[in-house]
């Protein structure tokens, strides 16, 4: 046998599928490689700014409340009715269409208070004795008495409400908040003091209300707004943009020249979410939003990334608004 000859005869036949079998491999790895690049590209082009990473666990606010008793019992409230409690110290208190209501022994002689607690991603209704509906927003207490006893119809407000006081000429009503009292007889109002923020703002709907501060004294008119900037005990009165500020009771986002500050803290409560900003000069670019509050978190924060400066992406429980 002429070992050489058979060699290159055998050669010369596996030589070609060694080629074929290696240009395919390279074929599949050219392919993978361009659906990769495809991919990447798609996901980190310029054009798209915003990156979500399970959000699964951030959705819109409900109803929702933890309604704190003066005898230290908690009751979890949703929007499912029924009575809540009903006995000698708290009278009758149940929810009726979604709203907590207090039906309570008007000779009562002394005031037992109950504090009604928004979390954030909630909101909540409540008719207080003497008839007044109060609408909470997300992230607010109320503290009130059961019973009304006193000369004046006092509560006090952390967080943002909308009143509507029922009127009664004997006992005004008066809403104690951070640097300032509003006091009413009869008269709808939008009352907003975070404990974040360093400021309190009374809106007046309708009627007349009194601001007080420890250095001042304003009478308010419809459509008027009072603003306290209370670090430096700073009042201000100034004609009210209504639909913005009542935007959040109408289940609605609108902001109007607002900064980007403003506009994350009112999300964060809403979606009940942690914001951070890459940069500090980020908070003051200004925004324009109208949208409405049942929307995804993804559909609000497109309003968002109009603004070209900004990408934004979700981490966790955390938003993380970045340079662009």
């Amino acid at each position: 046998m002429n070992i050489e000859q058979e060699w290159n005869e055998v050669e010369c036949q596996i030589t070609p599928i060694r080629r074929r079998v290696a240009w395919k491999w390279i074929g599949y790895a050219a392919s993978i490689l361009v659906l990769l690049t495809i991919g990447w590209n798609l996901y980190f082009m310029p054009g798209e700014k915003n990156v979500l990473q399970d959000n699964t666990s951030i959705v819109a606010g409900t109803q929702k409340a933890i309604l704190h008793l003066a005898s230290g019992e908690k009751f979890v409230l949703s929007d499912s009715d029924g009575v809540i409690i009903e006995d000698s110290l708290s009278g009758r208190i149940e929810q009726m269409n979604k709203v907590l209501m207090y039906r309570t022994d008007s000779v009562a002689k002394k005031e037992q208070y109950n504090v009604l607690e928004v979390p954030n991603g909630g909101i909540f209704q409540v008719i207080l004795s003497d008839g007044t509906r109060v609408w909470l927003n997300a992230g607010t207490r109320l503290t009130y008495p059961v019973n009304f006893v006193k000369g004046e119809r006092r509560v006090s407000l952390e967080g943002e409400a909308y009143f509507e006081v029922k009127r009664d000429d004997a006992k005004p009503f008066v809403v104690e908040v951070k640097g300032m009292d509003v006091t009413v007889l009869g008269t709808s109002f939008n009352l907003k003091s975070f404990a974040s923020d360093d400021r309190t703002i009374a809106t007046l709907l309708s009627g007349k209300v009194e601001v007080k501060t420890s250095s001042r004294k304003v009478i308010l008119m419809p459509n008027q707004q009072a603003e306290l900037l209370v670090s430096k005990e700073q009042l201000g009165v100034r004609e009210a943009d209504l639909k913005s500020v009542m935007a959040w009771k109408n289940d609605m986002f609108i902001f109007k020249n607002a900064t980007l500050e403003c506009v994350m803290q009112e999300f964060s409560r809403w979606f009940d979410m942690e914001v951070e900003f890459e940069a500090e000069d980020l908070k003051a670019l200004r925004v324009y939003i109208y949208i409405e509050r049942s929307k995804t978190l993804k559909e609000v924060m497109d309003k968002v990334a109009i603004i070209d400066e900004i990408k934004w992406s979700i981490r966790g429980k955390k938003i993380v608004i970045e340079k662009q």
